[in-house]
């Protein structure tokens, strides 16, 4: 893109950002034709057990291994973050765009949790 060598439906891109609409333009790279097919990814609700954690594929008690063959993605990834004496829902998928989205927080997506206490809370 630096080298002016990307065009658009004919007009030189000089953004890296620049964002495609996939099936309806045309991206050439030095007049060549790019295949920009179409890219789906899956998104999975997670009800994420206590005593799991969020944490990389390989770890036996990873969030990862409560899930069956079929959700299995490599690049599947989750967005967000609950505790290891946690539960409750969470949002996985393979779209680190949507990812990034809903979890950063120049974007102030609103969270919500709610707390079921044992016992007395001090004050």
């Amino acid at each position: 893109i630096k080298d002016a060598r990307v065009s658009v439906d004919g007009d030189c891109v000089l953004a890296p950002g620049y964002q495609v609409l996939v099936g309806s333009q045309e991206v050439t790279l030095d007049g060549t034709l790019l295949d920009c097919g179409l890219i789906f990814h899956s998104l999975l609700l997670f009800h994420k057990p206590i005593g799991s954690v969020c944490t990389a594929q390989s770890d036996k008690r990873s969030i990862f291994h409560c899930l069956t063959a079929a959700q299995q993605h490599p690049t599947l990834t989750f967005f967000g973050r609950l505790d290891r004496d946690t539960s409750g829902l969470m949002l996985l998928g393979t779209d680190g765009g949507i990812g990034h989205l809903l979890t950063s927080p120049d974007n102030h997506v609103g969270k919500e949790y709610w707390a079921l206490l044992t016992g007395t809370v001090p004050l």
